[in-house]
């Protein structure tokens, strides 16, 4: 009819409908970030509730017993977080007004010894630091902008244990409802072993990440204040954020912490420097692959790629999301294959 053949016309639908639901998925990639780091805390909970359900008495209710395990992980640690963080929220309000003066004096720490292989490239560094060092200072200030505009974001702060909450609560029945709507046992057993591996591989990787970073703030915290690092638990505590993005975020974690350390004029930012190589050797090549060995099987080059093109893709959400992301393809793939 009118020359139109509806074949074409269902196809050239079908794409507009996959367009257009795209579309609106980019456009709500704010709120569906929320949705996915709630789903990921909630796995890290998991193991909490897990032990609550068995050492809890029986005839309790699993609604009851989550709520127990809440008020003690959110009113315990989060106590104890608060106190730490009200001390580094002190020394980030001292450096943040100290740091341009730094910036702008960016040649002074110069003057002091400097390791013997680097001392004979004193005027070239000087140089290089007096030239490009003024130009942190604008930057300063729109991050200051950044981190005033980002605090619109606290919502989330509160939304995310909400949200985790509620996916606790409909675990022990999702995997009962998706079989529900699957009348072939074996698609139905093939789909509970996906969400199975999915369940083992985000859980060991969440966990992994979490015994990173405390191990990482510890590590630091311990090595600065003794060694006597300027702003030391600011420094361990934006070290141990930097954990959560792979490869990149604990380079990015070590540049900032001897650049605030060389800028303060701490006179022994070279042993500092060793520290940080030897305690990388060591999380990389030890710690790292004994929290990760089981669950999370990725090669460290498809990691990076997926580091970069998450980054490249969503920003500092992709750089975070990329492993959990490739991670669960990983065991898709492994199951369809």
């Amino acid at each position: 009819m009118l020359g139109i053949d509806t074949r074409a016309a269902r196809a050239t639908w079908t794409v507009l409908l996959i367009l257009l639901v795209a579309e609106l998925v980019w456009l709500a990639r704010g709120a569906l970030l929320a949705f996915v780091v709630a789903l990921l805390l909630a796995y890290l909970l998991a193991p909490a509730v897990e032990l609550a359900q068995r050492w809890l008495p029986q005839r309790w209710s699993y609604g009851i017993k989550l709520s127990v395990v809440y008020l003690v992980l959110f009113g315990g640690v989060g106590t104890v977080i608060f106190l730490i963080t009200s001390h580094i929220a002190r020394e980030a309000a001292e450096l943040a007004s100290q740091l341009p003066a730094l910036v702008k004096s960016g040649g002074v720490w110069l003057d002091q010894p400097l390791p013997a292989p680097i001392e004979p490239y004193r005027e070239q560094i000087r140089a290089f630091v007096e030239e490009h060092v003024q130009e942190l200072v604008p930057l300063l200030g729109s991050f200051g902008r950044g981190l005033i505009t980002g605090a619109s974001s606290i919502l989330y702060l509160v939304l995310i244990p909400i949200l985790s909450f509620l996916y606790l609560m409909e675990a022990p029945t999702f995997r009962a409802r998706i079989g529900e709507y699957i009348d072939d046992h074996g698609h139905r057993s093939r789909i509970d072993g996906v969400l199975a591996d999915i369940n083992l591989c985000l859980g060991a990787y969440m966990r992994a990440v979490l015994l990173l970073v405390i191990a990482t703030f510890v590590s630091y915290g311990l090595y600065y204040e003794v060694a006597g690092v300027p702003y030391a638990l600011l420094l361990a505590g934006a070290a141990a954020v930097f954990e959560f993005v792979p490869v990149v975020g604990p380079l990015a974690g070590m540049v900032l912490s001897v650049s605030v350390a060389v800028f303060s004029g701490y006179p022994h930012w070279g042993w500092m420097i060793v520290f940080l190589i030897v305690y990388r050797i060591f999380q990389d090549y030890v710690l790292s692959p004994w929290l990760l060995s089981s669950g999370v099987e990725l090669h460290p080059l498809l990691v990076l790629f997926g580091v970069l093109v998450g980054e490249t893709v969503a920003g500092i959400p992709g750089l975070f999301l990329s492993v959990p992301v490739m991670a669960t393809m990983r065991v898709v793939y492994r199951h369809l294959r």
